[in-house]
């Protein structure tokens, strides 16, 4: 075991070092366990580069030293996890946007299609609303189930549901012509739109329950 005195003095890759040395492990051992290449564990013991923050927890578990130990008064690698944690998120957020801005350009793209063939393709129409969209609101659904989301995820399942049944509602927003009474537009609403509401959800849920457990793998 280190001394206080030693601990303060050392970098995180003279206490690798000691660590792996007091578990008798090589470093190709300890490289087989944390599933990187021995030279990535020659150049942490050199302090030539810094292990990432879940290495460091494997490490600990592993060689049996605790993560203060690990990681008290060394500042650089202190700043190190911060900064690539800032990183982390940072990339998280960018898939994010892609994946809503993803999402929004197919609706919009549907959208538009369906007020374009809204006289003469209704095969076109059935497609968008039973196969594109659905197949669309799954494939965002479970990257959002995959990636970083947090709270976020549990309510992106009644926005989608809302944005997809709104493309029956189109021809009462952009063709006046069409709107009828109320009675219309309420039948509308209850026997089309409603249902895509709740399918779309549910679609939705079982994207983001599917991707939770691709993650989990």
């Amino acid at each position: 075991m280190m001394t206080r005195k030693e601990m303060i003095k050392t970098e995180i890759g003279d206490k690798i070092l000691k660590a792996r040395k007091n578990a008798n492990l090589t470093q190709n051992q300890l490289a087989e366990m944390l599933g990187v290449s021995r030279q990535s564990v020659s150049n942490w013991e050199n302090n030539r580069a810094y292990p990432d923050i879940i290495s460091v927890i494997k490490i600990s578990d592993i060689c049996k030293i605790s993560l203060d130990s690990l990681l008290k008064n060394d500042e650089k690698m202190i700043k190190h996890l911060e900064e690539s944690t800032n990183t982390v998120k940072t990339k998280s957020k960018y898939i994010k946007i892609v994946e809503i801005v993803f999402f929004v350009i197919v609706w919009a793209v549907s959208l538009v299609v369906l007020y374009l063939t809204r006289y003469e393709y209704q095969s076109v129409v059935n497609i968008i609303l039973y196969c594109v969209m659905p197949l669309v609101i799954i494939v965002v659904s479970t990257l959002i189930g995959n990636n970083s989301w947090g709270r976020e995820k549990t309510f992106m399942p009644y926005v989608f549901g809302v944005m997809y049944s709104t493309l029956t509602l189109f021809e009462y927003v952009f063709i006046p012509d069409s709107i009828g009474d109320k009675h219309d537009i309420m039948y509308v609403v209850f026997n089309s739109a409603g249902p895509l509401l709740i399918w779309g959800i549910a679609l939705s849920y079982l994207g983001i329950l599917f991707g939770n457990k691709i993650s989990k793998k």
